[in-house]
């Protein structure tokens, strides 16, 4: 297969079966590859890196973490539509709507809600998932509406913070991420009046950077997450950032680790207590 004979759904078949599965009767393929090839060859310097089907073509072409990758995403999905079945629909409408758009790192939006998910059923005796996408009167619907064992019912806002800078001295990566993170939290509070609205805890995900590149500002993390977001300098919460991350298993096959960057540093570096 090359990018003048890519067939999208032969891709999605491959690494993604249960995607595919949802996708298929709703999604014109034709139409699909000849977008796909149009942005490939109409953009200079295009990176298989910014959309789905980017990266589905740079598994097929052999890129063992991308197959890895989004073979783990498929996983996660069918888990999810398996524990949460009343959900379903939700999480189809979400997963639809960006893993086939083609604008930059679109796609990742709905991984990170996916990975977020996973990690709540994970730990069902402290929080439980009560609705996604639920709709508040600022007319914003929130990714998910939760119940922490405390019996604290409060919405989640997950904040996708793409890292585009070339430094990662200390003054430019704070200022990033946490100009970034206020930015998406105003965003998303404009015209919050009721309690119920302001009820809402943000989830900050940061994209493309590598954990190693994160190892000598691990204080700065730790303090953030202490914190709770206090640098932003609003009055939301914010949870610590979180990364997605691999961890080699002995036999070379990737684990993927989604949480804290604090913890995950902890667990790739053990100079860090």
């Amino acid at each position: 297969m090359t990018i003048d004979t890519i067939d999208t759904s032969l891709l999605f078949r491959k690494f993604c079966p249960s995607i595919f599965s949802m996708l298929d009767k709703r999604t014109d393929w034709d139409k699909l590859n000849s977008r796909f090839k149009e942005k490939v060859y109409n953009r200079k310097g295009y990176d298989y890196k910014d959309d789905f089907i980017g990266v589905l073509f740079n598994a097929f072409e052999g890129d063992n973490y991308n197959a890895e990758f989004v073979v783990e995403i498929d996983k996660i999905y069918n888990k999810i539509q398996d524990a949460l079945p009343e959900f379903s629909k939700k999480v189809r409408e979400l997963l639809k709507g960006k893993i086939t758009n083609l604008e930059d790192w679109n796609f990742l939006n709905v991984v990170g809600e996916l990975f977020v998910i996973n990690t709540i059923l994970n730990h069902p005796n402290d929080i439980q998932l009560l609705d996604i996408e639920k709709k508040t009167v600022n007319g914003k619907p929130k990714d998910l509406f939760v119940c922490l064992k405390t019996g604290r019912k409060l919405m989640i806002e997950i904040l996708n913070i793409h890292y585009t800078e070339k430094s990662f001295d200390r003054e430019t990566l704070e200022k990033h991420l946490i100009s970034k993170t206020k930015a998406k939290i105003l965003s998303e509070t404009k015209g919050c009046l009721s309690e119920e609205d302001k009820n809402i805890l943000f989830l900050p995900i940061i994209w493309r950077l590598d954990i190693e590149k994160l190892v000598e500002h691990y204080d700065f993390f730790e303090r953030y997450e202490n914190s709770w977001g206090k640098e932003t300098g609003t009055e939301y919460q914010t949870m610590g950032f979180h990364i997605l991350q691999t961890l080699n298993k002995k036999d070379e096959i990737q684990q993927f680790v989604f949480g804290l960057v604090t913890y995950i540093l902890r667990a790739v570096d053990n100079n860090i207590a």
